[in-house]
């Protein structure tokens, strides 16, 4: 290929400077002398313009700080760096130090190519660790569980920090936690001594020393670090307290709760108008109730005074309920009250009205009705002398049952004429009265005497028959 010179060129345009050719005066441009000569139309077509280079790349010189763009073409000045003006990539190897043994250019393109690194059949999990020995970076499995020597690892922390476990020989974490007297304080806690730290001059202007307030405080009293100082006197204060009330432990700000017990010094309650029992409802079925232990019996009461029905006391003492000198006793064997003396003698029992007995009679007491029926061992009196009565009946069932004592004797009535005496009481009688008053005098249940009309009569049970005094 020829190479354009200024002449061909100017040939070509047909211009010349200074004279000689023109586009006039009787000549022209022999086509036969451009024979051989790259059209402009040619040039565009095969070769790399540098308007087109510049957009591709740029070169830069060393200039500092800032370099200075190398014009195409510029053979001058020393260009350090180009710049690639979009993204760069290749169907093959792209280079940088030179080219190595692989055909690749110079440099590593994998981490074994690397001269300070030495793997030896890496399995996942992996890392490198730096041996110190050979000088290069070898795989090694972390945790004490690979082929490496690397057998624990510890963590190191700043003073105020305490670490657990101090080391790691298998897989674990490590625990933080602030020392003993350590914390570390709040955004808003530093804030706060930021502020108060702009409040004044902290080389002493305007402050107090210790030995100033040490001085200053000797007439006052203060609190310092929980004490109370008093001149140069400290009393430090009660901070908390408990005890025992009534056998109930307590401490500070505590509430007593539960049973008083004044335990074995004893005590007593004095003071109070009333006493209220069961007024939060905790007994089921009672309205409260008192216990007795004598002579600190230990069982669950020797007496008891309590409520088992609504409005109703109940008095359970097994040795009766004592008025003065009177004991009154239940008698469960027949179902009775009496009553006797403490000592266990007899005593009396009457009242300013009527005493009434199975119900209450008309009237204001005028007829009394009772029941005498005293148990075989026990002894019962009427009157002032006379001891032993088994049974003593008056108005027995409703019928008109009398017996009367006068001067003129014992008169027995039945609203029936039937006076049935057994036993002994027929001597007694014939004893203390000159004769006996009956209708009939009864041999056995069925058979009796009597007296029909003057006429003496025997009633064996079915037939009357005249008896004969000859």
């Amino acid at each position: 290929m020829k190479s354009l010179s200024r002449d061909a060129i100017i040939r070509m345009t047909g211009d010349r400077v200074g004279g000689g050719y023109g586009s006039g005066g009787g000549g022209g441009l022999d086509p036969a002398a451009l024979s051989g000569y790259a059209t402009q139309a040619w040039v565009d077509q095969n070769y790399l313009s540098i308007e087109f280079f510049s957009k591709l790349f740029k070169a830069y010189d060393s200039a500092t700080p800032t370099p200075n763009e190398v014009a195409p073409n510029d053979t001058e000045s020393t260009i350090t760096n180009i710049k690639a003006m979009f993204g760069f990539w290749t169907n093959q190897y792209i280079s940088a130090l030179g080219q190595n043994s692989s055909g690749g250019g110079g440099g590593a393109s994998a981490l074994a190519d690397l001269t300070d690194v030495n793997l030896s059949s890496p399995t996942n999990g992996q890392a490198l660790v730096y041996n110190a020995t050979s000088g290069k970076w070898e795989n090694q499995t972390i945790g004490g569980g690979g082929s490496g020597t690397l057998t624990s690892i510890g963590l190191v922390m700043p003073t105020g920090f305490s670490v657990s476990p101090a080391t790691l020989t298998a897989d674990g974490s490590f625990t933080v936690s602030f020392a003993t007297g350590y914390a570390l304080p709040t955004t808003s806690d530093v804030n706060k001594g930021v502020t108060a730290y702009g409040w004044g001059d902290h080389a002493l202007a305007g402050y107090s020393t210790p030995s100033s307030v040490a001085t200053q405080m000797q007439n006052y009293s203060y609190i310092s670090n929980g004490t109370i100082q008093i001149g140069n006197s400290s009393i430090t204060p009660l901070t908390s307290c408990s005890g025992t009330f009534w056998g109930q432990s307590w401490s500070t700000g505590g509430s007593v709760s539960g049973n008083i017990e004044a335990g074995s010094n004893g005590g007593y309650i004095a003071g109070f108008d009333h006493i209220e029992l069961n007024s939060e409802g905790t007994l089921s079925s009672y309205g409260g109730y008192i216990d007795f232990h004598f002579n600190g019996d230990s069982g669950d009461y020797t007496s008891r005074i309590i409520e088992d029905a609504s409005g109703r006391i109940r008095l359970m003492a097994s040795n009766g309920v004592r008025i003065g000198d009177a004991v009154l006793k239940w008698d469960s064997t027949n179902s009775a009250l009496y009553i006797e003396k403490a000592d266990g003698s007899a005593v009396g029992f009457y009242a300013t009205g009527f005493v009434s007995a199975l119900g209450l009679s008309g009237g204001s007491g005028g007829q009394i009705g009772f029941d005498l029926i005293p148990s075989t061992s026990e002894s019962y009196s009427l009157g002032s002398s006379v001891n032993g009565w088994k049974e003593l009946r008056l108005a027995d069932n409703g019928e008109d049952g009398r017996i009367y004592i006068s001067g003129d004797g014992v008169t027995i009535f039945s609203s029936t004429d039937e006076v049935h005496i057994d036993g002994d009481l027929i001597a007694s009688l014939d004893v203390y009265s000159r004769y006996t008053k009956a209708s009939r005098f009864y041999l056995d249940s069925s058979r009796y005497i009597y007296l029909d009309s003057g006429v003496l009569k025997y009633y064996n049970g079915s037939t009357a028959k005249t008896i004969s005094l000859e």
